[in-house]
């Protein structure tokens, strides 16, 4: 499994480092510069003011042509000052944008959007970027900015954007081949930039016969940037749809590398973090060599292959991400070779992902190909880490080749973990081979040293600890027709948890599998919990399990126990299992079977009612609708022996139970007389939630009832006695 794709995964970073080169190159001048109108420069603020669309075609104009021929003007030189929105902008009236920044002239200044919205611009070609570089290479940008260097963009809003790109003939991208696409809602490509606050909302991206009548057309396609190097993205919303459409049906057409992710293509060194994407990513393409899709990044690596003048430092971690799509992939081209495909990233390299979510996805795909990745977090992943992460969505492949398809990872090598991590879901898969696991499709380790993990104990080796699975999977054979081979085994392994597992290096301790296995035919590898090449007895712990119920009696495991339902939803089953900090088991969450605290407690509610209010697992305490009982007014919820009521939405530190607290109604009509109230007399201390106060109470109004006066010595008595009731 790792030969091949090594050579394949070294030879595309060598190849994107050549286009990195070109995309960088610095200080060539253009044969002729326009004239750009001026801007208001605020003096106190120091920055450029701009009001409308006039404005952003002059800021384009003028961050363009820094590096012209003509710079007899000193506010020329604007590319690294500083613009300010002053107002939302309306760009309907554009109808030939051109992209802020170039490649020769990027904008390496500072975009403030404060809060202000800019909509309605339509993109329907792309720009281009000078002459060949080395008679190899030509690129063409679209997005609201060009090339980004040095640069910060920050709080603005970007709505009902649309790229629209679909050549016909005569036109620009039919004039050469051997070039590179960049394209981006907010930027053709980013370097050392610091993106923060972007909201991109209602916009979509569409690529449709891109390649027509080329050859050699690396593209790189991104909801927020097409390309990134080595910079820093927060706190950033991408809400939009991407389309790739490539069949051109030409004989010498075709693409070379195809990059495609929900906010960037793809990504070097580039952290994102409490970032979420929302939208529809289809791709049908038929590419030549690799194809990567995520619905975060494409492909994203930290290999540092040098380093550089850096406003900020950047860590291999994408923290508190969210993905929310629909993803469909269509390559049935048997020229292509390898495919990544993942919920979060098409492949990862040397990255960790922290609590990152892919919730609500499906994700489709129909490929022939020599090696085909799918995760519901990420195709393929290596010396890479997830922790604290989860996928929630279904996974289908179709007529695929060779198939290694994961809940969580498709394939995980090298110096890896994943630790306090799940998948739920189906996934169907048909293809001639595969690996089919509920959470790792083919795990293959490499080294020898532990897994680098920061606060994380070390365990050494390739880890999988504290995980679980609840995917129902069902796998079926493909007869393909091809006179193509691969270099893979000719077994079919599925797993509940790892599909199959090279070597014996790998350590799995804390999990369970509580899903269904459906297999169309006889003749698969199949284990409830995961397939080992080899297996000595290294690495695994006591504590792994497998619900037996949901599983044909055909399918059992050498690695765990077997459990009915009922044993799989009870604590105490789960003998070794950290309940204190790492697993919670509560009826309200995961259908009842352990899930994760991800530094959450657990709230319980006793109403001492006939309702039942469902246990919270949060950081804060939220209050529930007040409970009803009748002949009782709530008051309050309080912890066990507490006098006060408890105060909702403060930090929790532990697991906590709070009961409902009832005043009794003690409104009693006198034969003869008015009704008595004692509330009215200042009797309203009884406090009740127990059937033994709740008798007490009754008692209290029956003596009550019998008194024709209350004198004052008698409502000394009852207040006394009701003042004892109070809890």
């Amino acid at each position: 499994m790792k030969k091949i794709t090594r050579q394949t995964f070294t030879f595309s970073v060598v190849l994107t480092m050549v286009f990195s080169l070109f995309f960088s190159l610095e200080g060539v001048k253009i044969k002729s510069a326009p004239t750009c109108s001026l801007l208001t420069y605020n003096e106190v603020g120091q920055f450029y003011e701009i009001w409308d669309a006039d404005d952003l075609i002059t800021m384009a104009c003028r961050v363009n042509s820094t590096n012209s021929q003509i710079t007899s003007d000193p506010l020329l030189v604007d590319n690294e000052a500083t613009y300010k929105l002053m107002a939302d902008i309306d760009m309907a009236e554009v109808t030939d944008w051109v992209p802020i920044g170039t490649s020769f002239s990027p904008f390496s200044g500072s975009f403030d959007g404060a809060g202000y919205k800019i909509s309605n611009l339509i993109i329907d070609k792309t720009t281009t970027y000078g002459e060949t570089y080395d008679g190899w290479l030509e690129m063409h940008a679209a997005g609201l900015f060009g090339s980004v260097v040095s640069g910060i963009i920050e709080d603005v809003t970007l709505d009902n954007f649309a790229i629209n790109v679909e050549p016909v003939q005569n036109n620009e991208l039919q004039v050469r081949d051997n070039r590179m696409i960049f394209a981006g809602l907010l930027a053709a490509a980013i370097e050392n930039t610091r993106i923060d606050e972007v909201r991109i909302t209602n916009s979509d991206l569409s690529f449709v016969d891109f390649s027509h009548g080329l050859s050699d057309v690396v593209i790189k396609v991104g909801g927020l940037s097409g390309y990134s190097d080595h910079s820093l993205i927060t706190n950033t919303r991408v809400s939009a749809d991407i389309h790739l459409d490539d069949h051109a049906g030409l004989e010498r057409s075709y693409v070379f590398f195809t990059y495609v992710g929900g906010f960037i293509g793809n990504a070097h060194d580039t952290q994102i973090g409490a970032s979420k994407f929302a939208g529809d990513i289809l791709v049908s393409v038929d590419t030549e060599f690799e194809s990567y899709v995520g619905g975060l990044v494409g492909s994203a690596d930290f290999d540092r292959r040098g380093i550089k003048a850096s406003m900020f430092q950047i860590v291999p971690q994408f923290n508190n991400n969210e993905v929310k799509a629909n993803i469909s992939f269509d390559n049935k081209d048997e020229q292509v070779y390898y495919a990544y495909l993942g919920g979060m990233f098409g492949s990862l390299y040397k990255g960790s992902i922290i609590s990152g979510s892919v919730l609500e996805t499906t994700i489709d795909a129909s490929i022939y190909s020599s090696g085909f990745y799918l995760g519901g977090l990420v195709g393929r992943g290596i010396d890479s880490n997830v922790l604290f992460s989860r996928f929630e969505g279904d996974l289908h492949v179709h007529e695929s080749h060779a198939a290694y398809v994961g809940g969580v990872i498709g394939g995980l090598d090298g110096e890896s973990a994943i630790h306090q991590s799940y998948s739920i879901g189906d996934m169907d898969v048909e293809s001639t081979y595969f690996m089919v696991g509920g959470l790792v499709g083919a795990v293959d380790y490499w080294g020898s040293r532990p897994a680098a993990l920061s606060d994380i104990e070390q365990i050494g080796g390739l880890s999988l600890m504290n995980i679980y699975s609840r995917m129902n999977i069902s796998v079926s054979h493909y007869e393909a027709i091809s006179d193509r081979s691969i270099q893979r085994s000719v077994q079919n392994f599925v797993g509940g948890l790892l599909g199959l597992v090279f070597g014996d290096s790998t350590q799995v301790q804390y999990g369970y599998f509580a899903g269904m296995i459906d297999l169309s035919q006889e003749g698969f590898t199949v284990d409830a919990l995961f397939n080992f090449t080899e297996y000595i007895g290294f690495g695994l712990s006591p504590d792994l399990y497998y619900d037996e119920d949901l599983l044909d009696e055909s399918i059992t495991s050498s690695y765990g126990e077997p459990k009915t339902t009922v044993e799989m939803k009870t604590q105490s089953t789960f003998t070794n299992f950290d309940f204190e900090s790492i697993w919670v088991r509560t009826d309200a969450y995961n259908d009842g079977y352990p899930t994760f605290r991800w530094g959450r407690y657990l709230v319980q509610f006793v109403p001492n009612n006939d309702t039942v209010i469902p246990d919270q697992l949060t950081l804060r305490a939220v209050a529930p609708t007040d409970p009803v009982k009748q002949d009782y007014t709530f008051t309050g919820w309080r912890l066990p022996s507490a006098t006060v009521n408890y105060v909702f939405n403060v930090l929790l530190d532990q697991d906590i139970v709070l009961t409902a607290h009832y005043l009794s109604n003690l409104n009693v009509l006198v034969e003869g007389t008015a009704s008595l109230n004692p509330s009215a007399k200042g009797l309203e201390t009884a406090v009740t939630y127990t059937d033994e106060e709740r008798n007490n109470s009754i008692l209290t109004k029956l003596v009550i009832t019998i008194l024709d006066e209350v004198d004052a010595d008698e409502e000394a008595l009852v207040s006394a006695y009701l003042a004892g009731l109070d809890k």
